[in-house]
């Protein structure tokens, strides 16, 4: 697998499409370079073997195996391995969730995590019960790509993924303004 990347950075997602605003990307991240990228669609990462680094304007963290985290849209970021790595990416385009423009789906539950400007990255290490059933749920989807005809029941798992988010993001504390979201404006402007 080969990551489009256009003159600004963005990552042109192959797959995604606006008939089916979804798709899973099986990575053997020791083959597959990802470099510097944003997209506006949000994606969930899973590690299924392995261990991987997830690098972001000015923070660097570490996953292994069963762990997993969300990037919100348009974050900056790069992704690489750490010994062998393999990981599911569930990229995914509002719409998928949300429907049609200003739905009570869009503007009730997908924007407040969307337009967070404080929320780049979600960890999700399974310490708790709500972390414990999203990871649960990635792999439940990633089952369902290998079947046919399966669009209802991924964006069902999908749904489910982000009332659990929601939860997790309401337990989160944050700082006054994060330096990185900062830096990672700046560093987007220069790119454009």
């Amino acid at each position: 697998m080969e990551i489009k990347i256009n003159q600004n950075q963005a990552e042109e997602i192959e797959g995604l499409t606006v008939e089916y605003p979804y798709v899973l990307h099986r990575v053997n991240l020791k083959e597959t370079k990802i470099p510097w990228h944003w997209h506006e669609e949000v994606e969930f990462i899973y590690v299924r073997e392995g261990r991987m680094r997830l690098l972001t304007a000015g923070q660097e963290r570490s996953f292994g195996k069963g762990e997993g985290f969300f990037i919100n849209t348009n974050v900056l970021c790069s992704m690489e391995y750490q010994g062998d790595c393999l990981a599911d990416s569930h990229l995914m385009h509002s719409t998928f969730l949300g429907g049609h423009f200003k739905s009570i789906f869009e503007t009730k539950y997908l924007e407040p995590i969307l337009q967070n400007k404080k929320l780049d990255i979600l960890e999700l290490r399974g310490e708790d019960e709500n972390q414990r059933k999203i990871l649960a749920k990635l792999r439940t989807a990633a089952v369902l790509q290998e079947e046919p005809d399966t669009e209802f029941q991924t964006r069902n798992v999908f749904s489910e993924i982000w009332l659990l988010l929601g939860k997790e993001v309401q337990l989160l504390t944050y700082e006054e303004k994060p330096v990185q979201s900062a830096r990672q404006e700046r560093l987007q402007l220069m790119l454009a």
